[in-house]
């Protein structure tokens, strides 16, 4: 029983002879020591128990991280969705990028409010509002948090050598080769629909050229009829608290928190020089 020499064709063998005990013990066999079969026996499982819902019963509390993984990488979010739940009522114990995983799985699936208990499960208790709003800790990439994407003409870091609040800031220096169109900092936050809020947020800026300066944008995820945008700033300026306050329209469950630049349409348009951010919050307000 413990060997796995011959697992799959054991597994292939009780699935002919419909031997429903000795195929729910392979494919938990397989699932837990033989990783690259796990595809195929995901898709022996759907084909003998009828849906890829009907298999999660069947998979024993130490196989469901996997079946969570692979059930992701099928696109398969009402059954993800079902093992969830069987692993919270069983108190599974679930790798915190597993976790991390599932919540970007279900926000690029538009289940947001599912994706905001997955996030915070991930962090262990409630939470509202932007998430590390003061750049405290490296970016998530995923999920909730701070998502920060690669550009070549422009360098994005937390740096602990100027900061308004607490010990890091956000640090975005333009090295003066293009005209870049920025937006390569956001982070997506739950927010209640047809609700007001303001966001909060603290910046300063050193030598910034061009026409077209850095700026705060929200804008509905993945809904319309929702943007709003702060004053650009350029040149150099200390430390200043701004203010954005927005309404989210009914059937908007979350916003794009993301840091601009346009691009500029002058003759000397590539852009040189630091901007820096932080304590950066979003809460309910009253107009």
């Amino acid at each position: 029983a413990g060997v796995s020499t011959w697992k799959w064709q054991e597994l292939l063998l009780a699935y002919d002879l419909g031997e429903d005990e000795l195929f729910r013990q392979y494919v938990n066999f397989i699932f837990a020591r033989l990783s690259y079969r796990v595809p195929e026996a995901y898709y022996l499982a759907v084909k003998y128990w009828g849906d890829a819902g009907a298999v999660v019963p069947h998979i024993t509390a130490e196989n469901r991280p996997v079946l969570m993984a692979q059930l992701m990488r099928e696109k398969q979010a009402e059954a993800l969705l079902l093992l969830w739940r069987t692993m919270r009522e069983g108190s599974d114990r679930v790798d915190p990028e597993l976790k991390l995983r599932f919540c970007q799985f279900l926000l690029a699936e538009n289940r947001v409010v599912e994706a905001r208990e997955a996030w915070q499960s991930w962090l262990g208790k409630s939470q509202t509002g932007i998430y590390d709003g003061g750049f405290q800790e490296e970016p998530t990439n995923m999920g909730f948090g701070w998502c920060v994407s690669r550009s070549p003409q422009v360098s994005v870091s937390r740096t602990s050598e100027a900061s308004y609040d607490g010990s890091h800031a956000l640090n975005v220096h333009f090295s003066g080769a293009a005209n870049v169109n920025f937006h390569h900092v956001c982070q997506i936050v739950p927010v209640q629909s047809g609700g007001s809020y303001v966001l909060t947020f603290a910046q300063k800026s050193r030598n910034l050229t061009t026409d077209q300066g850095v700026f705060l944008e929200v804008a509905g995820y993945r809904c319309k009829c929702l943007h709003a945008a702060s004053e650009p700033v350029g040149g150099t300026t200390p430390w200043v608290v701004e203010e954005l306050r927005f309404s989210v329209p009914e059937g908007c469950e979350a916003v794009t928190v993301r840091l601009r630049r346009k691009e500029s349409l002058m003759f000397d348009n590539k852009i040189a020089g630091d901007y820096w951010l932080d304590a950066v919050s979003l809460k309910p307000a009253s107009f």
